[in-house]
């Protein structure tokens, strides 16, 4: 509104023609986009839907809670990452000083926060219910515990976007978002809620491994003509 105003002051139309051809230019781009985004973000979310599916409503009050408290901690790669591909896309150069940095600030401060999750599980889902804390304590940890390889997987996205491979991303993270709902539906079905808390951490290691050596390689590598064919790598 302030901006329309301004114009209308300044006598400049406030309606102006898109550029279509921009426009359809950036067709491609914004549907790969959208394809990363929901390869990273329907799986997790559909976690405790599966819970409910395979093993059944009671179950999945008290690994929702888990979820939702665990999921607090994953904002921090995931924020840090989001911000790395703003401020370094298409600049090789920048990308490895501000993505080392990235991966220290997601290791020095979610590694305490993973052992304070994992220690105090009990005493943290108590204060929902005696029953949450004896039912979801289990579950809370294994989820804690998959902060760790989804360090890598975020800056694995960032790296991609910042260097232009988008589409290889959101394959990959296609492939590891089926691998997750898989192992978590077969683990439910062997072993609970436990073996459906195995199944998430199983795969999300997995997910790690995978995408570990690309951003190693990215951060390891010293700035030079050599960088752009370094990163184009896994």
């Amino acid at each position: 509104g302030v901006l329309a105003a301004q114009r209308l002051v300044a006598r400049q139309s406030v309606f102006r023609r898109p550029d279509w051809g921009v426009l359809r230019g950036l067709g491609g781009l914004t549907l790969t986009h959208s394809w990363l985004n929901l390869a990273l973000i329907v799986p997790w979310v559909l976690l405790p839907v599966l819970v409910t599916i395979t093993i059944g409503p009671d179950a999945n009050a008290a690994y929702y809670a888990a979820w939702m408290v665990t999921g607090f901690l994953r904002i921090i790669p995931q924020s840090l990452s989001t911000v790395l591909f703003a401020v370094a896309s298409g600049d090789e150069e920048a990308l490895l000083p501000k993505l080392r940095f990235s991966l220290r600030a997601s290791t020095l401060i979610g590694v305490p926060g993973v052992a304070v999750l994992c220690f105090g599980a009990p005493l943290i889902l108590g204060l929902f219910g005696a029953s949450y804390a004896r039912t979801g304590a289990t579950s809370m940890i294994l989820l804690s515990l998959s902060y760790l390889p989804s360090i890598t997987k975020y800056h694995y996205i960032a790296v991609c976007r910042a260097t232009g491979n988008i589409k290889r991303a959101a394959v990959v993270l296609t492939g590891t978002g089926f691998l997750l709902i898989a192992a978590a539906f077969c683990g439910g079905k062997m072993g609970r809620l436990t073996g459906f808390g195995i199944g998430v951490l199983a795969a999300s290691t997995i997910e790690g491994i995978i995408t570990a050596p690309r951003v190693i390689s990215a951060a390891m590598r010293r700035r030079g003509p050599e960088v752009a064919r370094s990163l184009d790598i896994t």
